[in-house]
């Protein structure tokens, strides 16, 4: 089926691109924000760890696929992709996230 075969082309193309986002975008808005730094930090090293994670588990899994003859998925350990995401989305809505004024002293 041709258009099966464009899907998982598309999904082959933005599963690389979407670990690249999760690892560059971040730190990029971190520091032009500099909103909730900790919360924003920690979140993205949680997502350096997911996508640590991630290759790990795609890298596993073709080691299986290669030593089985087996077929490979290019979504194998994806959960750690989507955890990865999860985490970069947070420390991006950190970064950008203004925190409620605080009223002045009155005098």
């Amino acid at each position: 089926m041709p258009g099966m075969d464009v899907l998982i082309g598309i999904v082959a193309m933005l599963v690389p691109a979407s670990a690249i986002a999760a690892v560059l975008l971040p730190p990029v808005l971190l520091a032009v924000g500099r909103r909730r730094p900790l919360l924003a930090a920690g979140a993205y090293l949680a997502a350096l760890a997911f996508v640590a994670a991630w290759v790990i588990a795609a890298n596993d899994h073709m080691e299986w696929a290669d030593r089985t003859g087996g077929q490979g998925s290019v979504v194998a350990g994806g959960s750690w992709l989507v955890l990865a995401l999860a985490a970069a989305t947070c420390s991006v809505v950190a970064s950008l996230h203004r925190s409620p004024a605080v009223p002045a002293a009155q005098a």
